[in-house]
């Protein structure tokens, strides 16, 4: 079962019995009015984000911010009785950072678009939750997510306007959001409620901006020159011989641009609000120590984003967000030797073509059907893609069309494990291949999500309750390239005869090589690229073979 919404918050309080209580958004024109209980309390429940004003009997309105997933408590009178009788002067704060809500046992940290930008804080999901208490970051071998209170980074989940935006395949990424377009975001580390129930560590939930009577419109640009970060430092042997020498690479060149506009199209009623973001990623170079491959990057990410929103009547409410994050990458392959360590750039082998992201689809309505019960309903659906493909100098395409016993084309994947090799004291030996994985064309993650939420004030009690149904498919399949890994090695014999399917002596040591077919193991290139992009492929199962000679 689950609870409230988790796009919205709350304002509850206490007035004389029978009080007449209204809140109004003056940005939107939104406006409530509901009566008191017999024992004084009132609850506003799914209201939107945003300024509020509320007014007793129609007298002066105060001012109040609600927060998603939060309850602003305002009250009119004390427990006594009506604060005017008693003299006493009411102090009312605005725009406290995370303010406490003493109507929840949560952990959590909200933080408006407004107070990020005074933080200097990386622009993007995971820097801003690292900002909550009890939050690291975690193993950047899956894709430096954060770790909520020390539980795995896959134990997460990312919610944005209501949506499971979590990817569904290997719980390791999520949809990437223009930061832009993002209102306010809450991270919880602990003591949610069943709402957020499919998590074990921590929950991320986003909340877009939105357009209102007043039109606004701007846009950014954010350029970041590769040059001015550091190289990684030489591998240099304990003799002081530089195995790798790491000056020759290059990091990105990053440039962000976005325009963004929001406003009414029928006053009161009907609003709207877009952004288009693009981000270029180029010029990235990066070069092995001994013979391989080097490659060169180009990532491009055109980015948009619309939300709609429709005041039927002051007791009805339409959303509807759509989203895009599509991202693509063209990795150029170059034959590398390496003398002492400093590598050569020679001829070019090709180029990898991949592709990320989707398109994402969302609606809601919320009923305000009485004073004391409000339904709202969400639906959703979204599609990821995640597939590569290479072409070869000569013009062959190397792919995997995902069936099984059938590899993909291309020069088989060779691994030189020998020591020697591996710290640059000889030649590696190297093949023909471009990108070591291939993914099937049509891989990609789907998922359709629906759910009610009902919140019923009872006199003094408040009972919550609803259903979330969440189906998604996922279509997988990866081969090495070639079909084949060649890995060459340096194995001390055991004394065994036949073991390594030859005559062995003991203490003489054999060199041989294994042939393995597609396994769970990604090629490092391959994982660097995925964690750029917070997404990691998991491989699809296969048989291991090995023959040794």
């Amino acid at each position: 079962m689950q609870a409230q919404t988790n796009t919205a918050g709350a304002v509850t309080g206490r007035a004389a019995s029978g009080d007449t209580i209204t809140i109004t958004n003056p940005a939107t024109g939104f406006s409530r009015t509901i009566t008191a209980g017999s024992d004084g309390n009132y609850r506003f429940s799914a209201l939107p984000t945003g300024q509020y004003q509320l007014s007793r009997n129609g007298g002066a309105p105060r001012n109040v911010t609600v927060n998603v997933g939060g309850a602003a408590n305002i009250d009119f009178v004390t427990s006594g009785g009506d604060a005017t009788t008693l003299d006493t002067v009411t102090v009312v704060g605005a725009g406290a950072i995370n303010p406490i809500d003493v109507s929840s046992v949560e952990s959590t940290t909200i933080l408006t678009a407004e107070q990020i930008a005074k933080i200097p804080v990386a622009r993007d999901t995971t820097a801003v939750a690292l900002l909550a208490p009890g939050t690291v970051r975690g193993d950047s071998a899956f894709g430096n997510l954060a770790s909520f209170g020390g539980s795995s980074v896959a134990e997460n989940q990312y919610y944005f306007n209501g949506f499971n935006i979590t990817n569904s395949f290997n719980n390791l990424a999520f949809a990437q959001i223009p930061f832009e377009a993002i209102a306010e975001q809450q991270t919880k580390t602990g003591g949610y409620g069943a709402e957020f129930g499919r998590s074990t560590g921590g929950v991320v939930n986003q909340i877009s901006r939105r357009g209102t009577n007043e039109f606004m419109a701007g846009g950014n640009l954010f350029y970041t020159p590769g040059s001015l970060r550091e190289n990684f430092p030489n591998q240099v042997l304990n003799d002081g011989t530089v195995a790798a020498d790491n000056s020759s690479d290059k990091f990105s060149d990053e440039l962000t641009a976005a325009v963004w506009a929001g406003g009414a199209l029928i006053k009161d009623r009907l609003f709207a609000y877009g952004l288009v973001q693009y981000t270029k990623l180029d010029d990235n170079l990066s070069l092995p120590g001994g013979n391989g491959n080097g490659t060169s990057d180009v990532n491009t990410q055109p980015k948009w984003l619309l939300k709609m929103d429709w005041n039927i009547s002051d007791n009805h409410i339409l959303e509807f967000t759509a989203i895009s994050d599509k991202r693509e990458i063209e990795t150029d392959y170059y034959d590398v030797t390496a003398t002492s360590g400093v590598p050569t750039v020679g001829a070019f082998k090709g180029t990898e073509y991949s592709e990320f992201g989707g398109n994402t689809y969302i609606g809601k309505y919320t009923g305000y059907l009485t004073d004391s019960f409000t339904l709202s309903v969400l639906a959703g659906t979204t599609e990821s893609a995640r597939g590569n493909y290479s072409v070869a100098a000569n013009g062959t395409v190397n792919e995997y069309l995902g069936t099984v016993g059938v590899p993909a084309n291309g020069c088989p994947v060779i691994v030189d494990a020998r020591p020697s090799a591996v710290n640059n004291i000889v030649p590696r030996r190297v093949g023909c291949e471009i990108a070591s994985v291939l993914g099937r064309p049509d891989a990609k993650d789907t998922r359709d999500q629906f759910r009610i939420d009902a919140e019923w004030q009872l006199g003094a009690h408040l009972l919550r309750a609803g259903v979330d149904i969440d189906n998604f498919e996922s279509v997988a399949g990866e081969s090495y390239s070639g079909g084949i890994v060649w890995r060459y090695g340096r194995y001390s014999a055991t004394g065994i005869t036949n073991e390594n399917s030859g005559r062995a002596q003991a203490g003489v040591p054999v060199r041989f090589h294994r042939r393995r077919r597609p396994d769970r193991v990604l090629h490092r290139r391959q994982l660097e690229r995925h964690r750029q992009l917070h997404r990691l492929s998991r491989p699809a199962l296969g048989q291991l073979r090995e023959h040794e000679w």
